[in-house]
C-alpha cells in the first residue's frame, strides 16, 4: 500500500457512508451494513457485511503496517496484528505430520451466535433512534422525556438492548446512543458476556500441538501443551 493514511481515511469514510441498505437481486433480498469495532492494540477495526437472503458474509478489516488486511473472522485479524508486532518465530519442528488443537476454535460457533445477536441489537437500537428523533422533532421534547411521551401516547418504550443511553447532539442535529452511535457513526461494543464453567475450564488450555516424525524403525511423537491462566 503506497499511502496508508489515505487507506485509513477510506475505511473510516466507508464505515460512515455504507448505511443499512436493502435491495433486491433476482428476487432475493440483499443488505449492506458497516460499523466499527473497538480498537485492537491501537488498530482501528471495521466490519463490512453483505447479505443475500439467508447468506451473510462479514469482512473484518484493518490497516496492519502497510497492508490492508480483511478476514472473515475477528480472531484471524487479531492474530495478524499480533504477528506483525511479534519477534521472528522459531525454526519449524522437523516433522512429517502436525496436529494442532486451538482451544479458541472450539467456541467459534458460539462467537458467531453472539455476534449475530449483537448486530441485531445494534440494528434495533438504530431503529429506535429514528423514532426518537422523529418524536423529538414533532413534539419538541427533550430526549430524556421521549420514553414517557411515547409510553403515554403510543404505549411504546424505546430503550437500547445493550443498556446504552440516548442523547441529542444539537450541533449535528443527531440522536446518538452511547453504545451503538447512530447510522452516521455506527459502533458496536459487545456487552459483557457471562462465562460457563466449561468456558472457564477451556480457557486454561490455550493450545495443544502434536508432531509425528517417521523413522525407519520408529515413530517419534512430540506433544506441546500451552497453558494459560484462568481469566
Amino acid at each position: 500500500m503506497e499511502n496508508p493514511q489515505s487507506a485509513a481515511r477510506l475505511l473510516e469514510k466507508l464505515s460512515e457512508e455504507i448505511f443499512l441498505k436493502e435491495d433486491n437481486l433476482f428476487g432475493l433480498e440483499t443488505r449492506l451494513d458497516a460499523y466499527r469495532l473497538p480498537d485492537y492494540k491501537k488498530h482501528p477495526i471495521y466490519v463490512f457485511s453483505g447479505q443475500v437472503y439467508a447468506v451473510k458474509i462479514r469482512l473484518h478489516c484493518a490497516l496492519v503496517g502497510e497492508q490492508l488486511v480483511a478476514a472473515t473472522k475477528p480472531e484471524i485479524l487479531r492474530e495478524v496484528i499480533d504477528a506483525a508486532a511479534a519477534p521472528p518465530v522459531r525454526k519449524p519442528v522437523d516433522a512429517h505430520l502436525m496436529v494442532r488443537l486451538n482451544r479458541r476454535a472450539l467456541d467459534r460457533m458460539l462467537d458467531d451466535a453472539k455476534l449475530y445477536w449483537e448486530e441485531k441489537s445494534r440494528t434495533a437500537c438504530h431503529r429506535n433512534i429514528i423514532a426518537i428523533y422523529a418524536l423529538r422533532k414533532f413534539y419538541d421534547t427533550p430526549v430524556d422525556q421521549i420514553t414517557r411521551l411515547s409510553d403515554a401516547k403510543y404505549g411504546v418504550r424505546y430503550f437500547c438492548p445493550d443498556h446504552g443511553t440516548y442523547s441529542y447532539d444539537a450541533g449535528r442535529d443527531q440522536v446518538i446512543c452511547s453504545v451503538h452511535g447512530n447510522r452516521v457513526n455506527s459502533r458496536q461494543d459487545p456487552p459483557p458476556q457471562g462465562k460457563s464453567s466449561v468456558e472457564e475450564f477451556l480457557e486454561t488450555t490455550e493450545e495443544v500441538v502434536g508432531y509425528l516424525r517417521f523413522q525407519k524403525d520408529a515413530l517419534i511423537a512430540t506433544v506441546e501443551i500451552q497453558r494459560g491462566e484462568k481469566k
